[in-house]
């Protein structure tokens, strides 16, 4: 099992409630957005505690995915 962090995006439309109710993107002043489960380049999941993107981990173990990743 692995602990993911989350990409938050703090479009013009965003507020205040991921913030207060579920601590979503501390570091932004509104959030509109919170990727929870992401590959695509623009907003990557992290993997807790390091550096490694899920994208990166999942083209390293393929099979954790269910198969392969581009």
């Amino acid at each position: 099992m692995l602990l993911l962090e989350s990409t938050c995006k703090d479009y013009l439309w965003g507020g205040t409630l991921l913030k207060d109710r579920y601590g979503k993107g501390e570091d932004l002043d509104i959030v509109a957005e919170s990727w929870e489960l992401s590959t695509h380049p623009d907003g990557l999941t992290k993997i807790a505690g390091g550096e490694a993107s899920l994208r990166d981990y999942l083209k390293t173990h393929p099979a954790a995915g269910g198969g392969s990743v581009n």
